[in-house]
């Protein structure tokens, strides 16, 4: 039973579908995608998980043997199909800086949407964005916002970050997260408490 008015709005939360895309190479990024995926669902809102097919992976993962260590889960994400972006309200966007840049994968991924952009299909659907960085110099805050602008082309809505997240470690422009020279600094929980806190608000 509901005791009152505050009860009542604490317990209505307003669902939503939400895509988490993602592009990875070292597992980094599909650890965020699968942090935005659990706190989604602990928050009662509907989500799939898919990526960006890149076979760069398959090329490296004998020379970088960090990539092996997520390398069969990875495998076992569906690769997106850009009919799926359609249905949701909400599309979690997430790239490996590349020299100050989302990743040509990605890139090349909205390049096949040209159809949706023509057609206005991604119009006022909401946008949120994550990254993976070596360092604080690697250009991170430049890769989240050139996948903002991919989106804004979309007629797609950021999800805006207030100045008190970005207290708890959010970029004014998405997630960003620090991986190091050789990309082993994984996602910790911390990461996830920021990415709850930033699903809530909206």
């Amino acid at each position: 039973m509901i005791s009152s008015y505050k009860d009542y709005f604490e317990k209505v939360v307003i669902k939503l579908k939400f895509l988490v895309l993602f592009h990875t190479i070292t597992g980094n990024n599909y650890l965020i995608g699968k942090q935005f995926s659990e706190a989604l669902q602990e928050n009662g809102h509907e989500v799939i998980l898919r990526r960006i097919e890149d076979h760069t992976m398959d090329e490296l993962k004998n020379t970088y043997g960090i990539i092996n260590e997520y390398y069969q889960e990875i495998l076992k994400v569906k690769i997106v199909k850009k009919e799926e972006l359609v249905e949701q309200d909400v599309i979690v966007l997430g790239s490996p800086t590349y020299y100050g840049n989302c990743s040509g994968k990605t890139k090349t991924f909205f390049d096949t949407l040209v159809d949706f952009w023509a057609n206005n299909t991604l119009f006022k659907k909401k946008l949120m964005t994550f990254t993976t960085v070596g360092d604080i110099n690697g250009g991170g805050e430049m890769c989240l916002k050139s996948l903002i602008t991919l989106g804004q082309h979309m007629g797609m809505q950021f999800v805006p970050v207030s100045p008190s997240m970005t207290q708890k470690g959010i970029s004014s422009y998405g997630i960003k997260h620090f991986v190091g020279e050789f990309a082993n600094k994984r996602p910790t929980d911390d990461l996830k408490t920021a990415i709850k806190i930033w699903i809530e608000s909206i």
